[in-house]
């Protein structure tokens, strides 16, 4: 009986802790788009013949700027405004396409020196984030899902639909770098940020991204979802940008959900169980550690081990070494520091 209680309790929490990963503000740009000076917007491109050429082909594009013909500079602004950023609808099967439609180059917004800026400033943020947290964060939105909130505010979300992971490969050309965008090898995954968000508030139930459906496909699809709030301005905009998205969350959103873990496994975990419930009534109470250990003394016991370390370490790094070594099977160590005490330190010993 108090088993089936705490795997009620742990499913609680674990959902409350879950909802808090997918963040529900305007902040969130997986929920309120905006373009930033990093972001490239691709017009002239058939969706289906992007996706084809990326992902089925596995081959990669480059960047087509603006002509330079003119000698005075264009803002953006005037540049947005002077040309059409709605994708054309992708050529059905058997019908003939024009060329610049089925080439290895994207048609961008961009003059020459300004897509090459945003390209580097780009290639640049992206592998810092590698570097930093191990996420790919750059991805191509197809498609996007202009709604407004249910209090009728009159600025719209602009959220993306279709997020395909790529990557950006520089390769030295005459004069300049060539950037060459390739698909990245993640998997496809559906906005779970906007799918739970129209869930809670608009019971919309939006489609799950298939790996076997086009970009026109899907976003039919969300268009038949949303049928009934055309009438308050909502829409599917037909537009393709790149840009960094921050997906990192929503893979833990991901990891922790129960239902995809094979005979109810997470919840049976005995370190989630003792992290979320605490010690059970038979189970030591977690306590500090707070003991130094002087490996100088001369009269130090046996059972501590001697350790050859890789780092320099101060006596808090050594205990906590120590301590980890000590740890019985079951338990867990918990490391706290504030920043530049030595944690990275500590786990590279």
């Amino acid at each position: 009986m108090e088993k089936e209680q705490d795997t009620t309790l742990l499913k609680s929490i674990l959902g409350s802790i879950r909802a808090r990963l997918l963040d529900q503000t305007r902040r969130n740009r997986l929920l309120n788009y905006k373009e930033s000076a990093r972001d490239i917007t691709i017009i002239d491109e058939m969706p289906d013949q992007v996706f084809w050429h990326l992902v089925t082909e596995s081959k990669f594009f480059i960047f087509n700027p603006q002509p330079d013909d003119e000698d005075t500079q264009i803002g953006l602004h005037e540049i947005d405004n002077s040309l059409q950023r709605k994708l054309p609808e992708s050529a059905k099967h058997g019908e003939p396409i024009k060329r610049h439609y089925t080439d290895n180059r994207l048609q961008t917004l961009l003059k020459n020196k300004d897509l090459e800026r945003r390209l580097r400033k780009l290639y640049t943020d992206h592998r810092t984030i590698i570097e930093e947290t191990g996420a790919n964060s750059l991805h191509l939105a197809i498609g996007f899902l202009s709604w407004h909130e249910s209090g009728g505010d009159a600025t719209p979300f602009l959220s993306p639909l279709i997020l395909l992971p790529v990557r950006l490969e520089k390769e030295r050309g005459f004069g300049s770098a060539v950037y060459k965008l390739v698909f990245g090898d993640e998997a496809l995954d559906t906005n779970y940020s906007l799918y739970e968000r129209l869930k809670h508030d608009f019971d919309i139930t939006l489609p799950l991204l298939r790996d076997e459906q086009t970009p026109e496909e899907y976003l039919r699809l969300v268009e038949n979802a949303i049928a009934r709030f055309k009438r308050d301005n909502w829409e599917v905009v037909r537009e393709m940008s790149l840009g960094l998205f921050r997906f990192y969350k929503q893979v833990m959103w991901h990891d922790l959900d129960p239902s995809y873990w094979p005979k109810g496994l997470l919840l049976k975990n005995s370190t989630l169980q003792r992290v979320l419930l605490g010690a059970r009534s038979d189970e030591q109470p977690p306590g500090q550690l707070t003991h130094l250990y002087n490996e100088d003394e001369p009269n130090k016991t046996e059972s501590l081990p001697r350790l050859t370390l890789l780092r320099d370490a101060d006596s808090s790094q050594y205990a906590a070494l120590i301590d980890a070594i000590k740890t019985t099977e079951g338990n867990s160590l918990v490391v706290e520091g504030p920043p530049g005490t030595g944690k990275s330190q500590t786990i590279t010993n």
